[in-house]
């Protein structure tokens, strides 16, 4: 405006006008409430004997807080409210709606006074014209040649990945980022890359180009996961197959990268699939969230997920699962038992599945296209077990668990996932395979402490006749190892039977000691 102003503007009521900026800070610095309102009366005969100032006060709200805890009693606005009723002066005043309901609305005789003009967010073809126009004076400051793909880059990525703030506030705020980044690294060109770059460790959303150790990673995923289950093959093609379409850009922008629901008996794999993946492609399992949906049977529960409504206790630290995803936008989010919640609860999942989206209690809109949701159930448990003791095809067994699946939660809620997966229960070969990972993870536990241990054959076999059990599967197998192996292990340790550095192969004989 004040631009617009100086060029000269058609409108006679702006010609020769001055815009002049009131800092709020500066008004109240050590002024108790006499001070405060002589300082105010100056400045308004000054506005007054120029007869040409518009005054504008940028975060209008924060002169409620001058000398006052009340809005509606403001030193301020008592003394602006006369001249501006009478129309001695033109004054702007800037604010969020939030601020303006919250702060300016009480007092009733001052808000009145004032037309309310919303001012929405630019639009990115808006916002590719004001940063083309900063880039310009930024390369005459920085010595630096800003390319129009990195401007087109920054703006496509603030649009798909940064959703708490808006346009063109987050692209102007990314572009000073990545030319203070170019210049610190004595770069003279600023590139989509060197854009890439910096976006991607700001929020942590892999959006550079695939370099080979990740496309091998990729391409290997199923070797990889099965590293950490055995089995499950449709399960484990299911995820690494959404993953690779969702890293070479082949996805739905407006969907998680990929949905699944894992059904199956306790202890197939169901959680241990979630946090291979996550531990694996995500680098960790501590980036995972992981909700224990045994926790939200009780439709109030919903605050711990989305955060306390406006007014309860606890409003400002958030939701558990909104939060998270906040902080942590590229992750995956494991919901754990979900045939507990409570249905009110489910019905928050239908948005995030569908849009990728879920507003909290605070109105923000977390945005969760980034992230992988697992959820698993063991509904259709019974009926798995029934037909294994009927020796039902694979396919069959299958059927059945899914229909009993059907038959528990509600089309829609099902519907919304990119797939449903029955876990089968563990085969005798498939539980020596887990007894070997398990007891290998034990033997390189030790290792960290110099003390060397190695199973036979025939104490691996023994074992894995022990621990097989379709009802319980993997858990029952730990039960065992711990029984049987670490128990036997911790007694030898304390009674100096094992040393450090001196190695000690273990038989089937310590399974009856």
């Amino acid at each position: 405006m004040a631009q617009e102003i100086i060029r000269g503007v058609q409108a006679e009521s702006l010609k020769f006008k001055r815009l002049v900026n009131l800092d709020a800070s500066k008004l109240a610095a050590g002024a108790d409430s006499a001070e405060l309102n002589q300082r105010l009366m100056k400045i308004i005969e000054e506005i007054s004997r120029s007869q040409n100032i518009i005054l504008f006060v940028d975060e209008v709200h924060n002169l409620a807080f001058i000398n006052q805890d009340q809005p509606e009693t403001s030193d301020v606005f008592i003394a602006l409210e006369p001249h501006l009723s009478q129309g001695e002066f033109q004054f702007i005043g800037a604010t969020s709606t939030v601020n303006f309901k919250k702060y300016i609305e009480p007092n009733q005789s001052f808000a009145r006074l004032f037309e309310t003009i919303e001012l929405p967010p630019a639009t990115p073809q808006q916002t590719w014209h004001i940063l083309s126009y900063i880039a310009w004076k930024l390369e005459k400051s920085e010595q630096v040649i800003i390319t129009t793909t990195a401007i087109t880059t920054i703006i496509d990525l603030a649009d798909q990945l940064i959703h708490d703030r808006v346009f063109p506030d987050k692209a102007v705020n990314l572009l000073d980022e990545v030319v203070a980044d170019a210049v610190a690294k004595k770069e003279t060109l600023v590139t989509s890359v060197l854009a890439r770059q910096l976006i991607s460790q700001k929020t942590k959303v892999p959006v550079t180009q695939l370099t080979k150790k990740e496309s091998q990673l990729l391409l290997n995923l199923e070797d990889k996961l099965h590293q950490q289950v055995i089995g499950q093959n449709q399960a484990i093609k299911a995820i690494a197959d959404a993953l690779r379409r969702a890293r070479t850009g082949i996805k739905n922008p407006n969907k998680p990268i990929a949905s699944f629901l894992f059904a199956g008996p306790t202890g197939v794999g169901k959680t241990e699939t979630a946090k291979a993946l996550a531990n694996q492609f995500f680098g960790s399992e501590k980036v995972m969230i992981r909700l224990d949906m045994s926790e939200y049977q009780n439709p109030d529960t919903l605050n711990r997920l989305i955060g306390a409504p406006p007014g309860k206790t606890n409003t400002r630290e958030g939701g558990q699962l909104t939060e998270a995803v906040r902080r942590q936008p590229y992750t995956l989010v494991l919901l754990d038992e979900i045939e507990k919640a409570h249905p009110n609860i489910l019905n928050i999942f239908l948005q995030v599945l569908d849009d990728a989206r879920l507003t909290d209690a605070s109105g923000k809109t977390v945005n969760f296209s980034n992230t992988i949701i697992i959820a698993t159930s063991n509904v259709g448990t019974k009926e798995l077990m029934v037909g294994i003791k009927k020796k039902l095809s694979v396919k069959k067994l299958e059927q059945q668990a899914l229909e009993t699946i059907e038959k528990h939660f509600r089309p829609e809620f099902l519907n919304r996932f990119s797939g449903l997966v029955v876990f089968q229960p563990l085969q005798s070969q498939e539980v020596e395979a887990i007894v070997k990972l398990k007891l290998n993870r034990l033997v390189q536990d030790l290792q960290k402490r110099n003390i060397k241990i190695s199973f036979k054959p025939d104490l691996i076999k023994q074992l894995s006749e022990l621990s097989f059990s379709q009802k319980w599967g993997g858990r029952h197998i730990d039960r065992t190892i711990q029984e049987k192996i670490a128990n036997y292990i911790a007694r030898q340790i304390l009674t100096n039977k094992l040393v450090k550095n001196k190695p000690v192969s273990f038989s089937a004989d310590i399974l009856n000691k």
